[in-house]
């Protein structure tokens, strides 16, 4: 009877140090997850921000492409007079 007792009080003891090792592991595993999820709120944040960053950059460069093509068709119009003129004076 003895050393049935003293089987049961190991095993009893053994699941006790388990579930104590399980909470202090879900514990942890709890404090990583938070960590984890304020992670990726900061990674968003930053994600927005760069979407906002190229949304600015695709606009400049839209804009930066009208201009050229309306001083090349200045350019091209002033040429175009230039050979007007030349040939009205030649006529």
């Amino acid at each position: 009877v003895e050393e049935n007792r003293s089987k049961v009080s190991e095993t009893s003891a053994k699941m006790y140090n388990d579930v104590l090792d399980a909470h202090e592991n879900a514990k942890k595993l709890e404090k990583e997850a938070k960590d984890l999820h304020k992670h990726i709120r900061g990674l968003s944040k930053e994600k927005e921000v760069i979407e906002k960053q190229r949304t600015e950059a695709v606009r400049k460069h839209a804009q930066v492409d009208l201009d050229v093509r309306d001083l090349e068709e200045r350019i091209f119009g002033s040429k175009r007079e230039k050979v007007s003129i030349m040939t009205f004076k030649l006529c």
